[in-house]
C-alpha cells in the first residue's frame, strides 16, 4: 500500500507592518484634542437641568402635616403656627423657626420638616386648614388640608 509521509508542522504567517505612529501624527492628534476641549466644556456648561427638589420637599411636608392632623384632635390654628393634640395627650406644634419649618412636642425638641422657607402661614377654612408656604427662592405653595 501507499504510505504518505506527512510531517506535522505548524506555520503561522504574520504581517510585518513596520508603519507606526510618527511624531507628526502624534502632534496632530494632540492638537486636535486640545482644540476640541474648549468646545466640549462650552457644551457641558450650556446644558441646563431643572431640579424638582423644592416642590417634592414641600409636597412631602404637606403629606406629613395631613397625616398628623387626621390622627389628631383639638386643632388650634393661628397665623404662624398650628398646634394639635396627639393620641397620648401631648401637644405638637408646627411653626417656622428662622428659615426652617419645625415640629415640637410639648415645646421640646426640634424636628425639621422643611428648609429654606421665607414665610409660612396657616388659616382656618371650612372643614380644614389652608397652609401657604413661600420659599426663599420666591415660589409660593398653597394647599388646603381637609379634616374629617
Amino acid at each position: 500500500m501507499f504510505e504518505i509521509n506527512m510531517k506535522k508542522y505548524a506555520y503561522m504567517d504574520s504581517l510585518k507592518n513596520h508603519n507606526g505612529f510618527s511624531m507628526v501624527s502624534m502632534l496632530i492628534t494632540i492638537s486636535i484634542i486640545l482644540l476640541s476641549i474648549p468646545f466640549v466644556s462650552y457644551l457641558l456648561n450650556s446644558l441646563s437641568y431643572t431640579t424638582h427638589y423644592e416642590s417634592l420637599s414641600v409636597n412631602q411636608f404637606y403629606l406629613f402635616l395631613r397625616d398628623e392632623l387626621i390622627q389628631s384632635s383639638n386643632i388650634e390654628v393661628n397665623s404662624q403656627s398650628i398646634s394639635y393634640k396627639l393620641e397620648n395627650g401631648d401637644v405638637a406644634t408646627f411653626s417656622q423657626y428662622k428659615d426652617l419649618i419645625r415640629r415640637q412636642v410639648e415645646n421640646k425638641g426640634h424636628e425639621i420638616y422643611l428648609r429654606d422657607i421665607d414665610k409660612i402661614s396657616f388659616e382656618t377654612v371650612t372643614h380644614g386648614v389652608r397652609t401657604t408656604i413661600k420659599t426663599s427662592q420666591g415660589v409660593t405653595y398653597e394647599k388646603t388640608l381637609f379634616l374629617f
